[in-house]
């Protein structure tokens, strides 16, 4: 295989990945059956599920791919989408709702947070234990279970599913 071949794979996971990331098909599903049991708001329960499905989906580059040339490149990739997803994201919050907002820096914020969270919790019997919990804090209903189980539940599908794609890439 060349090294030509191997960046190609790498691009086309990475847009995979992003596409990925960024669709909302599931998100909605996970808050309207969150929303029939909680006093969640919906707006701020696809806001916040968005946000860990991206950051969710980096994550999984770091945390499930192997060969480090690849992991970096898809990294690279990735981030690189986010980041210009991000920008779109902004001017349009800024143009039609006249709220200046960074969306990267929102993005690597709740990252930041997450990752704060996992490494306070090393001890937990898994992770979508401490991120499921965190989430909820984020939709600032710490003790509602629905919320916390919709934060889990998003957290070890992305993981999952991304796990079974990586395996069929040949990058785990």
């Amino acid at each position: 295989m060349t090294e030509e071949t191997n960046i190609s794979l790498e691009n086309q996971i990475a847009n995979t990945l992003f596409s990925y990331s960024v669709s909302r098909d599931d998100l909605k599903n996970i808050a309207k059956e969150t929303i029939e049991n909680s006093n969640a708001e919906e707006a701020t329960l696809l806001y916040e599920l968005q946000i860990l499905k991206i950051i969710t989906a980096g994550v999984s580059i770091n945390y499930l791919i192997e060969p480090r040339e690849k992991k970096d490149e898809i990294s690279k990739i990735y981030w690189e989408h986010i980041l210009e997803f991000s920008k779109s994201v902004t001017e349009a919050t800024r143009k039609y709702s006249n709220v200046d907002i960074d969306y990267f820096e929102v993005i690597k914020d709740k990252l930041n947070y997450y990752l704060k969270e996992l490494s306070q919790n090393k001890a937990a019997a898994e992770p979508a234990s401490v991120i499921g919990p965190a989430f909820a804090v984020q939709c600032l209903l710490p003790e509602d279970t629905f919320v916390i189980l919709a934060g889990a539940k998003l957290f070890k599908g992305v993981l999952g599913g991304l796990k079974i794609y990586y395996e069929k890439q040949g990058i785990i």
